[in-house]
């Protein structure tokens, strides 16, 4: 029993070894690296405080008016979480 556990103990250390020797990219031939560009499309959150706000103007009602259309699908319908991540309450980080 002891043989076969050190054995297998063996066998993953060599497969993780392995695993961490080259990353994907070079493993596979596949992919590339995000360029800038993209990842600032991506990157669209908003700070708590409100800093990276676009430049615009709105209200309250609208506000509601698009998270209802466009967010509470997947954060539920007071940003309390769903599919997607839960926006409001205790312990976000």
């Amino acid at each position: 029993m002891a043989t076969r556990e050190a054995s297998a103990a063996v066998g993953m250390a060599l497969v993780l070894a392995c695993a961490g020797s080259a990353p994907a990219s070079e493993r596979l031939g596949i992919g590339r690296p995000a360029s800038e560009a993209e990842i600032a499309a991506w990157n669209i959150d908003i700070d708590r405080d409100g800093r990276k706000l676009p430049p615009g103007h709105g209200s309250v009602a609208q506000g509601r008016a698009v998270f209802d259309a466009q967010c509470a699908s997947c954060h539920g319908g007071r940003g309390g979480g769903g599919t997607g991540e839960r926006l409001v309450g205790p312990a976000l980080a």
